[in-house]
């Protein structure tokens, strides 16, 4: 389970990282929030590792929960077996959004005025560079930014919308693994009950042989 290590961080306009902190804040905060530390995913030291539980952990909290070749799960304790804490698969879900909340800075409540202006040129914020993921001016597209050397420019208001797009996208696709994890944990205990109450019934069959044979053996000793 591997994927392409999110971008840097970039700016771009006060309204529109405001808009999208308002309508995805909550319903991204328990998605984006480490079960054992309590902060929020990222891509460096807190990137977010897959458990073998279906748990969903930092990289730092694996890291501490590391030890001789196993990674305790702090929500259910259970451990993962795992050369390194690094070597855990990455939650591709997770990262998605961590990628695009990278570029439209969703993890800022507000944006100061000066950002709704390119901080080279000093000019208004009109476009978006797709290929580096950052808010562009119109000198930029021409200077620093340029098609023909492979840039990827469009719209700013159109790349806000599709980015926005995305972000909902990826959220509705992390909902979607958490209710299938549940639904794997519920039919997983399922199974284990299933195979507990078997072992439970065939060591009840093996006492009753086991008495059986004492018996015979009883008998036979009576009447040897």
């Amino acid at each position: 389970m591997r994927f392409v290590k999110p971008l840097g961080q970039s700016t771009i306009c006060k309204r529109s990282t405001t808009s999208m902190n308002e309508g995805l804040a909550t319903p991204l905060r328990s998605v984006l929030t480490c079960p054992g530390c309590a902060h929020r995913f990222d891509d460096t030291s807190r990137r977010p590792k897959f458990l073998s539980c279906f748990h969903t952990v930092c990289l730092a909290c694996a890291r501490k929960g590391f030890f001789n070749g196993k990674v305790s799960c702090p929500a259910d304790k259970r451990l993962t077996e795992v050369k390194s804490a690094e070597l855990l698969p990455d939650n591709t879900q997770l990262c998605t959004i961590l990628l695009n909340m990278s570029s439209l800075n969703l993890h800022e409540a507000s944006q100061p005025p000066s950002k709704d202006t390119c901080p080279t040129h000093s000019a208004r914020i009109n476009f978006w560079c797709n290929t580096c993921r950052m808010p562009l001016c119109r000198d930029c597209t021409v200077l620093s930014h340029k098609e023909v050397a492979g840039h990827r420019v469009r719209d700013h208001d159109e790349a806000v919308s599709i980015l926005r797009s995305e972000v909902r996208a990826a959220v509705v696709e992390a909902r979607n693994l958490l209710q299938e994890t549940r639904r794997l944990r519920h039919d997983q205990r399922k199974y284990l009950l299933r195979q507990l109450d078997a072992a439970r019934a065939y060591e009840k069959q093996l006492k009753t042989e086991l008495k059986g044979l004492d018996n015979d053996k009883k008998e036979e000793g009576k009447n040897g």
